[in-house]
């Protein structure tokens, strides 16, 4: 089974280089990733997600198409649930 590295918001919001309110401004545009919850009081990215979104912003991709790679995130993580759910 692979490793799976999450980063706390304040990590993840470093490597970025933004704030939080811009991350969830970006988020509710389909930007950037969906934050994860942690606990009661923590939230994150898993690392590769966060890596992905980066690199399509320094391949200089449109905004249109980084919506498609963030879709795709969050298609993998619905499946994957459904996969741990369902046993598969």
């Amino acid at each position: 089974m692979e490793s799976i590295k999450i980063l706390r918001l304040p990590a993840a919001l470093e490597r970025l280089g933004m704030g939080e309110t811009s991350y969830r401004t970006a988020m509710a545009d389909g930007l950037v990733p969906k934050l994860i919850t942690l606990g009661a009081r923590a939230v994150g990215i898993p690392e590769h997600e966060l890596n992905q979104v980066i690199r399509a912003r320094i391949a200089g991709l449109p905004d249109d198409e980084i919506r498609k790679l963030v879709e795709r995130i969050h298609a993998d993580r619905a499946r994957t649930a459904a996969e741990i759910i369902g046993g598969v």
